[in-house]
C-alpha cells in the first residue's frame, strides 16, 4: 500500500498524464500567450494575447483573437504594440489545406497561410521555431490593445471538428518549442522599435509527468516497507 500522502499526490499527477497524452474533448479551448521566445519582450502585462476556440456545432469552431495585455505606449512616435501574425495547430488527422475561415466580427485578416500554399514552409515557422498547421496574417498596426477578431473555422469533409482539434503541438524543427500556438508582436521595447514572439506557456511532457508520478508512488511504497 502507498502512504496517504503519496496516494494524494500520485492521483492528480496520473490524471494529468492521461489528459496530456490525449487531447481532451471540450466545448471550448482558451490559449493565453504568456511566454516570450523572441528578442524584445512586450512592455505590457501577460497574457499579452489570447485565443479562444468555441464549439458552434455542425463541425464549426469559433475562434476569437484578442490582445488583453499589450502595451498602448507610443514611444518615439512609433505605433503601440500590435500582433500581426498568429500560428495555430490542427489535429493531424485533418488536412489544414481544407481549412476554411468565415469572418464573424472585428478585424479581418489579410491572408491565411496553409501547408499547400506557395512558400508556406517558412510562413508556418515563427522565428524559425517549429512548424505549425496554419497562420492568420493581419495588416501591420492592427490587433492592438483591446481589439478583437472573430472567425468561424471549419474543415471541408470533417463534420466532427471541435475546439479540441486545435489543442495540438507544433512539429519540432529547431529552436524553441514545441508550442500549441504562437504569435508575432511588434513595436516592443525601447522606442517601440523591437519585436517578440510569444506563445502559451509550454506544459510538461506526458512522459515527464509519468516519471514524476511513478517516483511518488515508489517513494510511498519504500516508506511503507520500512520496518
Amino acid at each position: 500500500m502507498t502512504t496517504p500522502i503519496a496516494a494524494r499526490l500520485a492521483a492528480p499527477l496520473l490524471a494529468a498524464c492521461l489528459t496530456l497524452a490525449t487531447p481532451a474533448q471540450a466545448s471550448s479551448l482558451t490559449l493565453d500567450f504568456d511566454y516570450s521566445f523572441g528578442a524584445v519582450p512586450s512592455d505590457g502585462t501577460a497574457p499579452w494575447l489570447r485565443a479562444v476556440f468555441q464549439d458552434q456545432g455542425a463541425g464549426i469552431v469559433r475562434l476569437t483573437l484578442s490582445a488583453p495585455g499589450l502595451s498602448a505606449d507610443t514611444d518615439g512616435g512609433q505605433p503601440a504594440e500590435f500582433a500581426d501574425e498568429w500560428w495555430f495547430n490542427l489535429n493531424p488527422d485533418y488536412s489544414a489545406d481544407n481549412l476554411t475561415a468565415a469572418h464573424v466580427s472585428g478585424l479581418t485578416v489579410t491572408g491565411i497561410d496553409r501547408p499547400g500554399d506557395p512558400g508556406a514552409g517558412a510562413k508556418l515557422k515563427p522565428d524559425g521555431d517549429g512548424t505549425f498547421s496554419f497562420r492568420f496574417n493581419y495588416a501591420a498596426g492592427t490587433m492592438a490593445l483591446g481589439q478583437t477578431s472573430t472567425y468561424d473555422l471549419a474543415v471541408t469533409g470533417y463534420p466532427g471538428l471541435t475546439a479540441s482539434d486545435f489543442n495540438y503541438f507544433s512539429i519540432p524543427s529547431g529552436g524553441a518549442g514545441p508550442f500549441r500556438a504562437a504569435a508575432h508582436v511588434q513595436s516592443t521595447g525601447l522606442g517601440n522599435e523591437g519585436s517578440d514572439f510569444v506563445a502559451p506557456n509550454p506544459i510538461p511532457e506526458p512522459a515527464s509527468l509519468a516519471l514524476l508520478a511513478a517516483s511518488v508512488l515508489g517513494l510511498g511504497l519504500a516508506r511503507r516497507r520500512r520496518p
